[in-house]
Formats: C-alpha cells, sequence, structure tokens
C-alpha cells in the first residue's frame, strides 16, 4: 500500500491497531507535530487512539502554515461481545460524545478559537443528529462537510 501511494504522497504516517481500528495520514506535503490520544485509556467505553496530524503547507511569504487533521474512530454502535440490537447504537452515544469532548481538550487553541485551520475525519459511527457530531457543530461551529456538500447521504 505504503509504495503504491508514494509517488503521490510522499508522506505518510500509518497506526496499527487491532479490530479494524488502524489509521493513516497521505498527504503531499511535510507533516509537523503529531499527536496520539489514547482516548480508550481516558475513557470508559472507547475503543481506538485517535490522532492528531499537522501539515505544513507551503506558503509564498515563506512562513509556515498549519493545518491540523484529526482522526477518529469513534465508538462503534456495538457491544463489547461484537452484538447489537435496536438499542444498541443509541446507548453508546454517550461514548462517542465523551470522547470528542474529550479530544477538544487535546487541541491547540489559543484566545481566538482554535489555534490552526482543524479538519475532524474519520469514523464518527453516527448519523447527523447524534449528540458527538452535534456538538461538535454547536460548541465550535464546525461543520459536517458530508452533510453540506453530499446532501441526503
Amino acid at each position: 500500500f505504503r509504495d503504491a501511494f508514494v509517488e503521490t504522497y510522499p508522506h505518510q504516517y500509518y497506526h496499527n491497531h487491532p479490530a479494524a481500528g488502524g489509521q493513516a495520514f497521505l498527504s503531499k506535503f511535510p507533516f509537523g507535530e503529531h499527536k496520539q490520544i489514547h482516548v480508550q485509556k481516558e475513557i470508559e467505553g472507547s475503543w481506538f487512539p485517535i490522532n492528531i496530524m499537522q501539515v505544513i503547507l507551503p506558503n509564498s511569504e515563506k512562513e509556515e502554515r498549519i493545518l491540523q487533521l484529526v482522526n477518529v474512530h469513534l465508538r462503534p454502535p456495538v457491544n463489547p461481545d461484537g452484538s447489537a440490537f435496536i438499542f444498541t447504537a443509541r446507548n453508546t452515544n454517550k461514548y462517542r460524545l465523551a470522547e470528542v469532548q474529550y479530544l477538544a481538550e487535546q487541541l491547540h487553541w489559543n484566545d481566538e478559537g482554535l489555534k490552526y485551520p482543524t479538519l475532524i475525519l474519520g469514523d464518527f459511527n453516527e448519523n447527523d443528529s447524534s449528540p458527538a457530531l452535534t456538538y461538535l457543530e454547536n460548541t465550535f461551529k464546525m461543520v459536517d462537510a458530508l452533510k453540506e456538500y453530499v446532501p441526503g447521504n
């Protein structure tokens, strides 16, 4: 996989994790600071780490411009044994909300808000009106790109 994309995306980061929890960043631009948050050690019911990667973008003024990417894999709407019932998605909402609330504490902030333009992406395991996405939209004025650009998805 790495070799297939290295010419287009020479900057690559991979994090392997069991149970479909692996994550990757592929970029044409170099990486800056990387932080892995072991949210599963901090939030009861969380299963996967969150990765925050800074990408250093080109700038004609020769100063660094940073884009902050956050790769999430929030708690799936299943029970620890892999089973799922009619109420499992609703019963696991609290875990996903706690994960994004904890994530917000880990991002780079200044007096005006987020220090860097930030994209939070990955597997939210939620629908548009679920608590974690609603929290990000209402608290930080983030936009759900899928809802915005692919309405009725």
